[in-house]
């Protein structure tokens, strides 16, 4: 059963030169904060989204949970792979490699992106 020893995955540090905490972000028009794990409170873990039915198997049907890659492996008692992924801008922006492995198609997010998607975020 996974243990949760943080409250809250958000947070405002307190270096007033942090521009993740103190310069609003261009494209949701507020700070963004920082997150940390909640089972290992790993700061800043980089961010990843499974399918539901495995993330409830995780974190034991707790889906407002931010977990570590690492915490999730623990908990899944394997490693994660490509096709635990979904289909999602994140995952593509994140872990374009994985996606690629898995056959998601980039081409439902190159719209918005303009030009080669997947060129822009590999280089």
């Amino acid at each position: 059963m996974i243990q949760i020893r943080y409250a809250t995955s958000d947070f405002l540090c307190d270096d007033s030169g942090c521009t993740t905490c103190h310069v609003p972000d261009d494209t949701w028009g507020e700070v963004l904060g920082h997150y940390r794990c909640q089972c290992c409170g790993d700061l800043d873990p980089k961010l990843f989204m499974i399918h539901q039915d495995l993330w409830l198997k995780v974190t034991g049907g707790k889906v407002d949970l931010l977990l570590c890659w690492r915490c999730t492996e623990s908990q899944l008692g394997r490693s994660i792979a490509p096709n635990d992924l979904t289909d999602c801008m994140l995952n593509c922006v994140e872990h374009p490699d994985m996606m690629v492995v898995n056959g998601h198609g980039f081409e439902e997010f190159a719209g918005g992106q303009g030009g080669n998607w997947y060129d822009a975020v590999s280089a």
